[in-house]
């Protein structure tokens, strides 16, 4: 058979332990695992923000942050699960290499993209290494994100993640709850410390949040997302709430050294000015991600697929509030499939998601929706229906969740194999008939819409 490429498995934003070097013993400043089942959580926002001056580096020095690894708690178990499933038919001396990317999730994803493609090369030459890849080398590998690890990859692709003859270096792409187009909760995030997608809701976050730039390459970037205007205008500096604004100019006191800054008005201009280019950032990298389609830079054109969650609780839309501080549209209840749900109920599911990626910010603009796989609650099996890895489950919500789903590992492993392993179904979106699903592997069960058992 032909050889199995490795796989890398590239995390989320928060999904690496951080660690500051500079220390003599280097000291663990960021890390959400979890320690005999009690939550034990290592989270210094104040040692983590970026300086206003200088993004590259920290606020508060000396420090050098660095990433560690991977997070134990989201990735640990799914690599493992991969590792294995993907060897299984190729004899028990086998080895197919399941390689976690840990990156600073802080950082600009351009920046990380390009590291990105580094490790791919790096990953082809140590696994050509192997015994088992002594017949067949291996000259490509495969690439699995989770949530902003989907936007690494797709940046990287649209890069050009190439070799030195210029073929391209990755075959395969499965993505996991990316928010392609953007979510609510980086709004929340930003404004209030609430949001989910970073860290956890504390209000002690939103101002470390503001000074990381790869948060605003979450924004929602899908129609709408800033209810009574249209196009990108989340993006534009002037409907943000001047709080915001204040607090790091606020920030720009306290660290900054340049003698620009020495007086208030002059602040308040440079946190205006380091807000509307984070905005254009943002925005100009969703752009970079949406408006081509990175599937065609594979060397299987297209071969990529999209899981996302589906019918939870998910902030969809921003407001405007009469104070001018932002609001956020949820919709007042999950889709269980429940005798009560309203008419329109296609419409209704529009505007839900995995709990922090809302369906509308879950599918690129050039994805086939007839294609895209949805997984929801329900999908969670394990001991009596409570879902498997309860411990884990507890306070997740689906969209952190996604990687440790049984059903997820295996749509990751059947479509890296190419043929179906194990029991395998998926959900077409709302609004699509259940006839017209395309699934992305042959063989899988079309699920009703609702939480109808598999």
């Amino acid at each position: 058979m032909k050889v199995q490429p490795p796989v890398i498995v590239v995390h989320g934003i928060t999904g690496s332990v951080l660690r500051d070097v500079y220390p003599t013993t280097p000291e663990v400043v960021w890390d959400p695992g979890i320690e005999a089942l009690r939550w034990r959580p290592i989270k210094e926002f104040h040692r983590i923000a970026m300086h206003p001056d200088d993004l590259r580096f920290e606020a508060v020095e000396p420090a050098k942050i660095v990433p560690s690894h991977a997070a134990e708690m989201g990735y640990a178990e799914f690599i493992r699960e991969l590792r294995s499933a993907l060897r299984e038919d190729r004899g028990p001396t086998a080895v197919v290499p399941v390689f976690p990317f840990a990156y600073d999730w802080r950082a600009d994803n351009r920046v990380v993209a390009d590291q990105l493609c580094e490790f791919v090369r790096e990953v082809i030459d140590r696994t050509n290494l192997l015994k088992s890849y002594a017949k067949e080398k291996a000259t490509t590998v495969d690439l699995v994100g989770h949530s902003m690890g989907g936007l690494v990859i797709a940046s990287a692709l649209a890069k050009g993640c190439k070799g030195p003859n210029g073929k391209p270096l990755v075959r395969r792409v499965v993505t996991i709850g990316t928010p392609f187009q953007g979510a609510v909760d980086a709004v929340i995030k930003l404004a209030t410390g609430e949001g989910s997608m970073v860290g956890s809701p504390q209000h002690s976050e939103r101002l470390a949040a503001r000074m990381t730039p790869a948060i605003y390459h979450l924004l929602p970037y899908f129609e709408g997302a800033l209810a009574g205007h249209s196009g990108k205008a989340i993006f534009n500096a002037k409907n943000w709430q001047e709080s915001i604004v204040e607090s790091v100019a606020d920030f720009i006191r306290t660290h900054s050294t340049d003698p620009r800054n020495s007086n208030a008005e002059q602040r308040m201009k440079s946190a205006w000015k380091y807000l509307r280019e984070r905005l254009e950032d943002g925005r100009s990298f969703l752009a970079s991600v949406n408006e081509e389609d990175p599937s065609a830079a594979l060397a299987e054109p297209g071969q990529w697929l999209l899981i996302v969650g589906l019918d939870e609780r998910t902030a969809h839309r921003v407001k405007l509030a009469a104070d001018g501080r932002f609001a956020f549209d949820v919709e007042s209840q999950e889709y269980r499939g429940e005798d009560g749900a309203p008419a329109d109920v296609d419409a209704w599911r529009d505007n839900l998601g995995d709990g922090t990626v809302p369906l509308h910010g879950a599918v690129p603009e050039w994805a086939d929706r007839d294609s895209v796989v949805g997984v929801a609650e329900r999908d969670f099996g394990g001991f009596l229906g409570v879902g498997e890895n309860l411990p884990f489950r507890k306070g997740m919500t689906l969209h952190a969740a996604l990687p440790l789903m049984n059903l997820v590992q295996r749509w990751t492993i059947s479509f890296l194999r190419g043929a179906r392993w194990g029991d395998l179904w998926g959900r077409p979106l709302p609004g699509l008939p259940i006839d017209d699903w395309m699934s992305p592997v042959a063989g899988a069960r079309r699920e009703l819409y609702g939480y109808q058992k598999p």
